[in-house]
C-alpha cells in the first residue's frame, strides 16, 4: 500500500503540536511503580508502567485481574509519552490494556519548523544514545490495543523490545484479549506498530536533506519521517509477534503489520512474525533497516513491501497465505518520474537513490487464491519486481501449496523492471518457482519495439529451477521445511552478493532439523492442509 495525503480531522491536534517552533523535545525521568493500597490495609506493589514528564507522573491502573490498564491521559494519538518507560512482564498471564494509541517521542513536522531529534547509531541498550524518549518492552510482556489504535516510534525515539525464543513479546488487539471467541484470522482490530526513522527516502529531495527539511507523511493518522542518516538505529525487535492488525483509516487507507519509515540500518529486526493482518505485513519506505528470521502469515495484502528507496536485507523469511486471501509475497519498487504517463522509456529512469533490496532464504507458499473468489487485496501470487528496483533473490522457494498444483504468477517484472533487468540490474539466483503458472512474461518492450526480457530465458542457468510437473512441485518441501530435492536448483554463495547475509547451504526459509520459527510464533500448528508439517 502507498503512500495516502489524506489529513484526518481526527489527528490535526497532532500536527499543530508538531508545527510549531516551540516544541519541547526535552525526555523526561522514568520512575517506578508506585503503591496502591490493599482491602486488607497493606500495600501491593503496582507493577504497572509509569513515567514522569516536568513534574507530572503518569502510571497505569493495577486491576483485580492481574492487567493494567492505561487510559487517555498515560498517552493517546497527540500526546506522546515523553519521558523512557518499561512495560514488564505481568504475573499470571496479565496484559497491558490501553485506551488509546501509544506514541513514544514528539513527532515534527520540520518542513514547517521545528529540529528532528538523532536516535543515535545503535539500540541504547548497546551503546546507543538516542535524543528522543525510548520504550522499554520486556521479555514475556503482551500490550493490546483497541480498534482505531496503534503503537508508533517517532523520530529521534527508540523501542527496545528483545523477547525470548519461550517469552515472546506480543503486540495485539483488546478484542484478542477480552472475547475467547476472538477469530484466530481476525483483522483489522487495531492499527499495528509504526517506527519512523530518519533515513533516506526518494520522497525527499538532496536539497531537502542537506537542509534538514525531510518531512514525509506516513500513512493512516498522519506523522513524519525521512531525514539524511541510513546509519541511525529506532531500536531492536527481537522475538516479537504482531497479531490483528491493519485497520483502514479511510478507503484504501490502511495499516499494516509493521511499518518502517525511513529506518535505518543500525535497527535490530530478528524474530518477528506478523499473523492475520489486512494490509501488508512488513513494508518499508526508504531507510536501510535488515530483517532476519521473519514469520508473515495470512497477510491480505504483500507480505514484504520495498519501495521509495529502501536497501536493506532480508534473510528467513517464511509467508504463508491464507487459502482464500493475501496477495503478494514481495512487492518492490521505487518511485518513478514519470509514473502513470504511460512513457515507458521514462518510466524506467526512476528517482534516486533506486530501491536495491536483496532477499535470500525465502520460502513463499501461495494458494492460488483469485480476487473474484473474495480475495481483499488480489490474486495470491509470488514476487513482482516493478519500476525503480535493483537488487535480487536468492536461495528461495517461490511455489503454491494447491494440492493441485494450481498456482497465480510465481515471478513477474512489470513497469520498468524489464528494463532494470535488461541492465545487470535485478538477480535471480538460485531459486525454484514450482506451480502451474511459475513465471509471466512481461511483455515489455522498448521504444524501437524489442523485447527487453524473456524470462525463461532470463531464469535459466543461474543455479534456478522451474517447473510445473505436480510431483515435483510436492517434491521441494514437507510442509514449510525445505526437502532434500532441489531439482537441480543450487543455493549460492550468499556473503559474495552481501556481506549483511548469513552464508546458508540450503534452498528456502527452514531447513530440515532446523525450525527456527518453533516455540515463539502463533499459528503454525493449525496452516492449510498441505502446509502444516
Amino acid at each position: 500500500m502507498k503512500r495516502n495525503k489524506l489529513f484526518l480531522a481526527m489527528s490535526l491536534s497532532t500536527v499543530l503540536a508538531a508545527c510549531g517552533s516551540d516544541v519541547d523535545l526535552n525526555v523526561g525521568n522514568t520512575i517506578t511503580g508506585g503503591d496502591i493500597g490493599g482491602d486488607n490495609g497493606g500495600g501491593v506493589t503496582n507493577p504497572c508502567a509509569a513515567y514522569d514528564v516536568n513534574g507530572t507522573s503518569y502510571q497505569g491502573d493495577y486491576l483485580s485481574d492481574g492487567n493494567c490498564s492505561y487510559s487517555l491521559e498515560f498517552a493517546r494519538a497527540g500526546k506522546p509519552v515523553m519521558a523512557d518507560v518499561t512495560f514488564g512482564v505481568l504475573e499470571s498471564g496479565g496484559v497491558h490494556k490501553f485506551a488509546g494509541a501509544l506514541e513514544i517521542g514528539q513527532d515534527v513536522d520540520n518542513s514547517i519548523a521545528g529540529t528532528v531529534p538523532s536516535a543515535g547509531n545503535a539500540p541504547v541498550d548497546q551503546g546507543g544514545a538516542p535524543e528522543g524518549p525510548v520504550l522499554f518492552v520486556n521479555k514475556g510482556a503482551t500490550l493490546a490495543f483497541p480498534e482505531g489504535t496503534f503503537l508508533r516510534i517517532n523520530r529521534g525515539s527508540q523501542i527496545i523490545a528483545r523477547g525470548a525464543v519461550d517469552a515472546p513479546i506480543t503486540f495485539t488487539s483488546i478484542a484478542d484479549i477480552e472475547d475467547s471467541n476472538n477469530p484466530e484470522n481476525a483483522r483489522q482490530q487495531w492499527g499495528g506498530l509504526q517506527l519512523n526513522g530518519n533515513g533516506i527516502t526518494q520522497a525527499c529531495t538532496d536539497d531537502q536533506r542537506n537542509n534538514a527539511t525531510c518531512a514525509v507523511q506516513t500513512e493512516g493518522v498522519p506523522s513524519y519521517y525521512g531525514g539524511d542518516n541510513n546509519d541511525e538505529s529506532s531500536g531492536a525487535l527481537n522475538y516479537v509477534v504482531v497479531k490483528h492488525s491493519g485497520f483502514e483509516v479511510s478507503e484504501g487507507d490502511e495499516l499494516n503489520g509493521i511499518s518502517f519509515y525511513a529506518v535505518g540500518g543500525n535497527t535490530e529486526v530478528d524474530y518477528v512474525q506478523v499473523y492475520s493482518t489486512y494490509d501488508d505485513g512488513l513494508e518499508f519506505f526508504g531507510g536501510d533497516v535488515s530483517v532476519s528470521h521473519a514469520v508473515l502469515s495470512f497477510v491480505d495484502d504483500d507480505s514484504l513491501d520495498f519501495t521509495d528507496g529502501h536497501t536493506g536485507v532480508v534473510q528467513y523469511a517464511l509467508i504463508v497465505h491464507e487459502e482464500m486471501d493475501g496477495n503478494r509475497c514481495i512487492e518492490a519498487d521505487g518511485q518513478s518520474k514519470a509514473s502513470g504517463t504511460g512513457n515507458q522509456e521514462e518510466m524506467w529512469h526512476s528517482l534516486m537513490p533506486y530501491t536495491d533490496v536483496k532477499i535470500a532464504n525465502m520460502t513463499c507458499l501461495s494458494s492460488a487464491s483469485d480476487e473474484s473468489a473474495g480475495g481483499t487485496h488480489g490474486d495470491s501470487e509470488g514476487v513482482l519486481f516493478r519500476k525503480g528496483f535493483n537488487g535480487g533473490l536468492y536461495n528461495s522457494i517461490i511455489t503454491t501449496y494447491n494440492a493441485t498444483g494450481e498456482s497465480n504468477e510465481l515471478v513477474e517484472f512489470d513497469d520498468g523492471a524489464p528494463y532494470q533487468a535488461s541492465q545487470g540490474r535485478i538477480e535471480l539466483k538460485g531459486n525454484i518457482f514450482a506451480g502451474s503458472e511459475p513465471l509471466k512474461d512481461p511483455g515489455t518492450e522498448d521504444i524501437d519495439g524489442n523485447t527487453l526480457v524473456d524470462m525463461a530465458t532470463f531464469v535459466s542457468g543461474n543455479d534456478n529451477a522451474v517447473t510445473t510437473d505436480l510431483a515435483e512441485i510436492q517434491s521441494i518441501r514437507n510442509g514449510y521445511i525445505s526437502a532434500a530435492e532441489t531439482l537441480g536448483a543450487s543455493p549460492v554463495t550468499l556473503t559474495a552478493i552481501d556481506t549483511r547475509f548469513d552464508d546458508s547451504d540450503f534452498i528456502g526459509a527452514v531447513k530440515d532439523g532446523d525450525d527456527w520459527t518453533a516455540g515463539w510464533t502463533v499459528g503454525l500448528d493449525s496452516l492449510p492442509a498441505g502446509v502444516s508439517n
